[in-house]
């Protein structure tokens, strides 16, 4: 069972259509708290609840 509740920084870019630099470099200047990203080490991921949430909001 292999199923991550984590997107990478190459997967959230394909997601959302923005370029991987830019995605980089909104966690490094702390600029992407509302992608709630986790950096474990030099690893950065995005829960796959909040980008998908983002990717596909609901219709009120």
């Amino acid at each position: 069972m292999n199923s991550s509740k984590t997107y990478t920084v190459p997967e959230t870019s394909a997601i959302l259509g923005v370029p991987q630099s830019t995605l980089y470099e909104q966690v490094r200047e702390g600029r992407a708290g509302h992608l709630h990203p986790i950096r474990v080490g030099r690893t950065i991921r995005f829960p796959k609840n909040i980008i998908d949430g983002l990717a596909a909001p609901e219709v009120a």
